[in-house]
Parts: structure tokens; sequence; C-alpha cells
């Protein structure tokens, strides 16, 4: 009963987690829109970011801080391009155009791996987490909802 609790207690705080970050994600996106001179509305970029339209990424590739010995996404305001690696073991949909680079792709994948141990014992969680993460990573859309507000030297 204490390893469902816990179990339950974990996969609770995991999907508030998840609520929380699409929450702050769809609010930050909605925050400020602009008219074009042909009437449509659109969401406006920061200056790092400033091309917000379908067909676009917010960032691509992998960068790395020397001095810290990390790494994290570059920002990249660039159409999404079409994957030269195959994306099918858990984003099929981003086959043909995609915001992410061979490293992106394998930091998600490490990532399901962890989060297996986590969430593995919820198909349902699992699932809507890679769902999440292949979305805010891959989507080919990534710049209607990601916006880079600040860049690493």
């Amino acid at each position: 009963k204490t390893e469902i609790t816990n179990q339950a207690t974990m996969t609770l705080k995991l999907a508030l987690l998840l609520l929380l970050a699409v929450t702050a994600s769809a609010a930050a996106a909605s925050e400020s829109f602009m008219a074009s001179s042909d009437g449509s509305v659109s969401p406006v970029g920061s200056r790092l970011t400033p091309i917000k339209k379908p067909g676009y990424c917010a960032v691509y590739g992998v960068c790395d801080d020397p001095d810290k010995e990390r790494q994290y996404s570059c920002v990249n305001n660039v159409p999404a391009v079409k994957p030269d690696f195959d994306l099918s073991a858990y984003c099929p949909q981003f086959q043909d155009k995609a915001c992410c680079a061979w490293r992106q792709y394998k930091h998600l994948m490490d990532n399901i791996v962890n989060a297996v141990t986590v969430v593995g014992r919820c198909p349902a969680c699992l699932q809507s987490l890679i769902n999440f993460w292949c979305e805010y990573t891959c989507s080919p859309d990534q710049a209607m909802f990601v916006d880079a507000v600040d860049a690493h030297p």
C-alpha cells in the first residue's frame, strides 16, 4: 500500500509540474500579439526569436557552455528542417520537418529513459510526458509557443 501511495504521489506531482509548464507556456504565448498589414494577427516575438509563425523554430541545435561544462539548446529562429535522422522511436509525427537536431533528440531520449523510472508504472502519464517533450523539443511550429528571452554567451 505504501508503494502505491508513493507512486500516486509522484504521479500527481509530475502531473502538476506538467500542468504548470503547459500553463506557463500558454500564458507566455498569449501575452502579446500584433496585427499585420493583411489583417491577420500573430504573436510578437522577443528580440531573440522575432519570427513567430508556423514552420519556424525558436531553438535549434545544442550549444556547449565551456565555463560550466554543460549544454543547452541554441537560440536559432530558423525554418524547421527535414531531420537527417530517424525520429520514429518517440516523435514520429515530426519525421518530415522538425526543430530538433540529433543531439537535442538524443537528450530527449535520455530524459525519457530516466522518466520511465519515475512514471513507468503509469503508461498514460509516460505517454503524456513523451508527447509534451516531443512537441516542446521538435515541433516544426515551435516558434509559435517558445520564446527565447535570454541566451548564454
